[in-house]
Parts: structure tokens; C-alpha cells; sequence
């Protein structure tokens, strides 16, 4: 809404969360959400979670890159500058 092309969630490795559970719960919440924009039209694409722990700064430079390459093809947010969402 307030313009992102897309965003990228970073949450520990499934079954080895400090948090519990909190990376089960923010991948059940990322899918909802990727659902939602879907059916607004802006593409679920522009959210994607990655899992990874803290001293993984290659594989966080590799998601990186990979959302970045997924958003250059998807082009930018269609609410930026008030266009209308496809």
C-alpha cells in the first residue's frame, strides 16, 4: 500500500526457532498474505519467506538476489505513482 515492489521475510530454520514456533506461525502468515495480494492483483509473488540463522550471510545474500531477480520480473508495485493493480 505504501509502495514496496515486494518484501522479504527472514525466519529461522524449521525446527530451530528461539521463538518456538514463531517461524511456523510467520509461514502460515505469509501464506495468507501472498493469498491476499493475489486476489487484490498485486501478486503474491512480492512476498517470499526464507529460512536461515543468523550466521548464514551467504545464504541471506542469496535470497537477496533471488527477490530481487523475482521482483525485476515482476516489474514494480502497480500502486506506486496511482496506477491500478492488474
Amino acid at each position: 500500500e505504501k509502495g514496496a515492489d515486494g518484501v522479504l521475510v527472514v525466519a529461522c530454520p524449521i525446527g530451530n526457532c528461539h521463538h518456538f514456533h514463531g517461524n511456523v506461525q510467520a509461514a502460515r502468515r505469509v501464506r495468507y498474505a501472498k493469498k491476499l495480494l493475489d486476489e487484490v492483483g498485486l501478486g503474491g509473488e512480492r512476498l517470499e519467506i526464507f529460512y536461515m540463522s543468523g550466521g548464514q550471510g551467504g545464504t541471506f545474500a542469496n535470497a537477496v538476489s533471488t527477490m530481487v531477480e523475482k521482483l525485476k520480473k515482476v516489474g514494480p508495485n502497480p500502486l506506486k505513482n496511482g496506477l491500478k493493480p492488474k
